[in-house]
């Protein structure tokens, strides 16, 4: 029985990928690696969604190639087997595939997925195999055209059985969706706004997917297993790649998150494990309105099953490639050293007349150029460094002639200054030490970041910037232009900030209050909100042209810094958001994944229920027409879709 497999090997090197700067450790050349495929114009490798050898065996059967007797064993990703023989005759194939998931499957519907899709062919199941179908060679579709769809679809019989999951959280997300819109968001039932049961498929031994519905939206999470600290490394470059991606480009692609602690959706959930070591890791999709219509939904399934699969592909790809390029580094660096390498001095050559002789190895005294008119002889002694030298000079160069000692005879001796070496390096060793320390405080503290690009990432949630606010674009953010020092610095009095424009531009860093959510304003065709107005020229009376200190969290999805910000009016530090909120001009942020409150979301609610009973701003008007900035943003998002569909 011929065991075969399905798709290249994993680690097989990758030509998609860019070349890497090779730096020795292997952590630096990882990131190194995806520093310049960030660079370039790589393709990654998409892998296909069929299995290309059911697929080919079946579209050379169905061709009109002659019947033969057929009995082969193979394996797909996630230790899925397939089987495909000709038990009976030879014009009867018998397809059978064994998943190691299946019992979870059927629990979310698969039986009925595949009876929907190859009713016509099932077949009584094959010992130790979880589904079977069987094809008639004598009763194919006439058209060629029909054959080949006919064949893509077995090839498919994995993908479809996983589909199941996906396929009823898709169902339960279009039910939850139609009884939130009875509610608000205050008056929904606890299991409409908490959303659906998560859906476990345990496809591997320790790695898992997980699926939820919510009424907004459906959370996919893989949780993956990283094996070695490099794997670890290359997966978190290779997540910030979909991240960027989809803030550079794809703006409708699903939000990415990578967390080494399992997420929010799977607290209770049986089975989750941590390890606290980062060795799992939890990915998660977040699939919008606009990603669960009817028409998307199969390509959607079809991309989100490979996703695990696809990504250690490219880790192994990407760790092959750079081994490779490292063994090339090597021999070619050890190719110079042989070149390098200096000839026998005690070989034996010849002269142009075909006389031989040694050419003989010889040392000359470090204390006396060698010269032609020197005798040439061998040095016997070594001249200790710290000395003492002689009195006489060289009558011949007037010069003090210093005396040759050997290493014994320094040892026992005296020496006028025995730290006197120190105090000679001591001077440059300290003025160097205060050269590195002033430019890394420079570095770390001082030196201005023109935008939210150049803020690394290691900044987030242990420094703050301070600057001064240049313009104000909604009612929940800012362009802030970095000062960092302040006036102490000359920020102000020595060091001018650009107001016009044109000297603005690139230059200042955007800023979205965190924890709060203020009206919107009319945008892309969109009508204003109730208070938007209100809110903006607040904000902008409070915080414009003034200098600020924001504590910054991440960068959203639009490349914005979320930060809490605070001012100082008249000597007292205060919260900007949380100024908004006790005003009625902003609420208490509402998503369920992805806010940040600096800790005090406690105090932004306590604020909002305030305002709330005190008819504030947004508050004043009726409660059955309130509608939130989270609600607005969902409707017109959804509107959006439906629109596009």
């Amino acid at each position: 029985m011929a065991e075969l497999s399905s798709r290249g090997h994993p680690s097989a090197p990758c030509p998609h990928f860019a070349s890497p700067t090779i730096v020795v450790n292997q952590l630096q050349v990882a990131e190194e690696h995806f520093r310049a495929q960030q660079q370039t114009t790589a393709t990654m490798l998409l892998l296909d969604y069929q299995n290309v050898l059911i697929q080919s065996v079946l579209t050379e059967r169905f061709s009109g190639a002659s019947p033969a007797s057929i009995d082969q064993t193979i394996s797909d990703f996630d230790g899925v087997t397939f089987h495909i023989s000709t038990p009976e005759t030879k014009t009867k194939i018998l397809l059978s595939i064994q998943i190691k998931c299946f019992k979870d499957l059927v629990q979310y519907g698969a039986e009925q997925v595949l009876r929907r899709e190859y009713g016509d062919y099932a077949a009584p199941v094959e010992t130790g195999y979880d589904f079977s179908v069987m094809i008639n060679l004598e009763q194919l579709p006439a058209e060629q055209e029909e054959r080949d769809a006919l064949a893509m679809r077995f090839a498919l019989l994995k993908r479809n059985a996983m589909a199941a999951p996906f396929e009823q959280a898709y169902e339960e997300h279009y039910k939850l969706k139609e009884e939130a819109s009875k509610f608000t968001s205050e008056e929904a039932p606890q299991g409409v706004r908490e959303g659906g049961q998560v859906k476990a498929i345990h496809y591997r031994d320790e790695e898992a997917i997980y699926v939820k519905a919510s009424h907004d939206r459906v959370t996919v999470i893989f949780s993956t297993v990283f094996r070695e600290e490099t794997d670890r490394v290359f997966g978190k470059v290779f997540i910030q790649e979909f991240v960027d991606a989809r803030r550079r480009a794809i703006q409708n692609a699903p939000q990415v998150l990578f967390r080494n602690d399992p997420p929010l959706e799977l607290q209770g959930v049986p089975g989750v494990k941590t390890t606290g070591t980062g060795e799992i890791g939890y990915v998660t999709f977040v699939l919008f309105p606009r990603h669960l219509t009817p028409q998307r939904m199969p390509v959607v399934i079809s991309h989100i099953q490979t996703f695990r699969d696809y990504f250690h592909y490219h880790i192994k790809a990407s760790k092959a490639y750079i081994h490779s390029r490292m063994r090339k580094r090597t021999a070619d660096f050890l190719q110079v050293l042989r070149r390098a390498r200096p000839e026998n001095e005690e070989r034996e050559r010849k002269t142009a007349s075909g006389r031989s002789f040694k050419h003989p190895l010889i040392l000359f005294d470090i204390e006396k150029p060698p010269t032609w008119r020197h005798d040439l002889r061998v040095a016997s002694t070594m001249v200790w460094p710290f000395g003492s030298s002689g009195a006489g000079n060289d009558p011949k160069h007037g010069e003090p002639k210093k005396r040759p000692l050997s290493w014994p005879d320094t040892l026992g001796t005296a020496e006028a200054d025995q730290f006197a070496a120190a105090k000679e390096w001591a001077p440059m060793v300290l003025f160097s030490l205060i050269g590195l320390g002033a430019l890394q405080l420079y570095a770390n503290y001082l030196r201005r970041i023109p935008g939210a690009a150049y803020v690394r990432p290691t900044f987030f949630r242990s420094r703050s910037l301070f600057g001064r606010v240049t313009s104000v674009g909604d009612g929940d953010n800012f362009h802030l232009f970095h000062t960092p020092g302040g006036r102490a610095v000359g920020w102000g009095w020595l060091r001018k900030v650009p107001e016009s424009r044109k000297a603005l531009k690139d230059r200042t860093i955007p800023i979205r209050l965190a924890g709060v959510d203020a009206p919107e304003g009319a945008h892309f065709g969109r009508p204003a909100q109730p208070f938007s107005a209100e809110a903006l020229k607040w904000l902008s009376d409070y915080v414009l042209h003034r200098n600020v200190r924001a504590y910054i969290y991440k960068r959203d999805q639009y490349n914005r810094i979320v930060a809490t910000v605070y001012v100082r009016r008249f000597l007292i530090r205060r919260n900007v958001g949380l100024e908004m909120v006790k005003r009625g001009l902003a609420t208490t942020y509402e998503a369920k994944s992805g806010a940040e409150f600096g800790g005090i979301k406690a105090a932004y609610e306590k604020a909002e229920a305030k305002a709330k009973s005190k008819r504030r701003g947004m508050w004043s008007g009726k409660p059955s027409a309130f509608e939130s900035p989270r609600e607005y943003k969902t409707k017109w998002a959804g509107q959006q879709d439906n629109s596009d569909s």
